[in-house]
Order: structure tokens, then sequence, then C-alpha cells
């Protein structure tokens, strides 16, 4: 997929695939490949977590390692998508941090709901910087009619009686 802005001087381009695997009562997508988003002179690498659909518990969630790095500015952001408890605790939350590349100093923690509220810790003065708020955006179920007999019946009965023009 590409993405181009031209007048913020925003181009993305991405080269993903979607392996499934079944891990007991789950099914995950993890991807291969990668994203990058060129800002000007800029350019971020982005490799995403994966996807884990939660047959038993009924829900789906970001779940592994997702990475952002800018080779111009020597900076990384290593975001870990953490797995909601089976029996307690919150789906959403994330953990990372952000590294300086040139010397392999880590210069923030990154705490939060990637849901809700995300901040960053100064790793020094331990002081807390609000980054991301989702809170006024709640997450909305989608509810499609996927039944397959309800969407294509009439097509599919068009096509026992060899009514081609009506089916087409």
């Amino acid at each position: 997929a590409v993405i181009v802005n031209e007048a913020k001087g925003l181009y993305s381009s991405s080269s993903l695939g979607i392996e499934e695997q079944f891990w007991g009562s789950s099914i995950f997508g993890v991807p291969h490949g990668y994203r990058f988003i060129r800002f000007g002179a800029e350019q971020y690498d982005m490799r995403p977590p994966s996807l884990a659909v939660r047959v038993v518990r009924g829900f789906t969630e970001l779940v592994g390692e997702s990475s952002v790095d800018c080779s111009a500015s020597k900076l990384q952001a290593v975001i870990n998508f953490e797995a909601k408890p089976l029996l307690r605790g919150t789906a959403h939350n994330v953990k990372g941090k952000i590294l300086d590349t040139a010397t392999g100093m880590q210069l923030y923690e990154i705490c939060g709901n990637w849901a809700g509220q995300v901040w960053l810790q100064n790793g020094d003065e331990r002081e807390y910087i609000h980054t991301w708020d989702a809170s006024d955006c709640p997450l909305q179920p989608v509810y499609r009619d996927a039944d397959a007999r309800r969407i294509w019946g009439k097509v599919t009965e068009c096509m026992r009686r060899s009514d081609w023009a009506t089916a087409g």
C-alpha cells in the first residue's frame, strides 16, 4: 500500500504479508515485512506487532514487539504490546523504550494503554510526559453481516437456474 500527501511532504509505503498460526485457543496473524514513512528527509522504518484472535475469550488484540527506527536521528522506539492476562487485568497495555542507537543509551521508557493514555518517562528525572490520549476515541466494535448464504443467496440461486445475466 502506498500513501502520498505532497502538500505535507508525506510518503508511506509497505510490503507486509501475514502468516497465520494457530496456538491452542488463539489464532495469530504474524506480520512479515515492513512499512516506511518519509517526512521530508527523515524516514521511519516500522515493524508492526502481531494480531491475536482469542477464540475462547472472544476478543482480538495486538501482541508482541513493534519497532520504529529513524536512521537520520539515530533513534529507535521498541514497543511491546502486552497480552491481556487470562483472568484479570486490562487489555491494550504497552511498554517500551526509546533508544539512541548511536550510543545505545535509553532515553525514555514508554508505558500506558494504546486505547487510553500513553506516557514517556524520562530515565534521569523520572518525570512522566503525557504523549497520547485516546479517551475521546473509544473503541467501537464493527458489526457486519458476514453470513455468506445471506450475502450471496440471490446470486447462488440465479446460478442454479443458469440465469447468468441476473447473477452477474
